[in-house]
């Protein structure tokens, strides 16, 4: 039977997050969501929090804890509890802290940390290379089996794909060079729980995957929709 999993993906701007969100959300059977994909609906909505944000995505910065949090607490207060998936979140110990709390009001506690460890130079070859779906922001790299690799319709929603407007080698290096700063205390909070494993994030998303599935020991045969 496979497991129920409480999970965050964690590492490096374009180190493949929401692809392996998605594999695991198919192949476990629990829902993934991303901030960044929550944030942009709030913008595309035009909402008080989607103005606030556009001004830090604009300027290629991240959301500040106090309104990445409100976002995160009114999704996990209407998302399933017993398994799920965030994509990039929490970033900074402050935000793991007040995650921790959030799961505990609702009676759980976080399964891992999983995180992609993807050397420098070969993100911003992926990023300068990727398109992403305008609906549920999955990112597709310019070999990912399957994907729209011109352009077109994302499979996973059928809405269109296409560069970020953000996807830039100066955006990269500012989101980066937060990353940097601020992930090491990030992975050490998790280490000293006992919650993080550090996959290798090179490679195709299929290969990724199966270091996923091990550092979660998880049996392959569990997960028919693997790739």
């Amino acid at each position: 039977m496979i497991p129920k999993l409480k999970l965050v993906l964690l590492g490096p701007p374009a180190s493949g997050k929401g692809t392996q969100a998605t594999l695991l959300s198919e192949a476990l059977g629990i829902p993934a969501v991303s901030t960044g994909a929550i944030i942009r609906g709030e913008i595309a909505r035009s909402s008080p929090l989607g103005e606030k944000a556009r001004h830090f995505l604009d300027a290629g910065r991240l959301l500040p804890d106090p309104e990445t949090l409100a976002i995160v607490a009114s999704w996990l207060g209407h998302s399933d509890r017993d398994g799920f998936i965030l994509d990039g979140f929490p970033r900074t110990v402050l935000q793991a802290r007040a995650f921790d709390r959030m799961l505990d009001d609702c009676g759980g506690t976080l399964d891992a940390a999983v995180f992609l460890d993807v050397p420098r130079g070969i993100l911003a070859e992926r990023i300068l290379g990727r398109l992403q779906c305008r609906g549920c922001g999955r990112a597709f790299g310019p070999r990912d089996a399957g994907g729209p690799a011109g352009g077109g319709s994302c499979p996973s929603c059928g809405s269109l794909v296409g560069r970020r407007d953000d996807d830039t080698s100066e955006t990269f290096a500012l989101r980066y060079a937060e990353y940097a700063t601020m992930t090491p205390a990030l992975l050490h909070y998790y280490e000293e729980r006992k919650l993080l494993k550090t996959v290798d994030g090179q490679g195709s998303p299929a290969r990724v995957f199966s270091g996923v599935l091990a550092a979660l020991g998880i049996p392959p045969a569990l997960t028919p929709t693997a790739p």
